[in-house]
């Protein structure tokens, strides 16, 4: 929902439950830089050439850079099932966080 607060994924392998009934639909906030892979319930998308914070929204399916167009990506935006998932992240990354993008019917 809209007062959803972001939550900052502070360890490399932290588990992150999301609700709902279908699956979700996460925005992601990335500081990178280089070639960086993200993978979350079971779909792995790579953001290239970077370098600055990145937003992935996998439910537009579009990753905005810090001059707010869009980044060359490749694979396929996550959409996690409700239930408990550990995203890993690949790269240089300094900081990221999530809003969780749970949806109920």
């Amino acid at each position: 929902g809209e007062c959803e607060r972001p939550i900052p994924v502070t360890q490399k392998e932290m588990p992150l439950y999301f609700g709902g009934a279908v699956p979700a639909l996460p925005r992601i906030k990335l500081n990178c830089t280089g070639d960086v892979t993200l993978s979350l319930g079971g779909k792995t998308l790579r953001i290239l050439n970077t370098a600055g914070q990145y937003t992935v929204d996998c439910e537009k399916r579009v990753t905005t850079g810090p001059d707010g167009e869009e980044a060359e990506t490749a694979g396929d935006y996550p959409c996690p099932a409700p239930g408990g998932h550990i995203p890993q992240l690949e790269g240089n990354i300094t900081g990221d966080s999530i809003l969780r993008g749970e949806r109920f019917l």
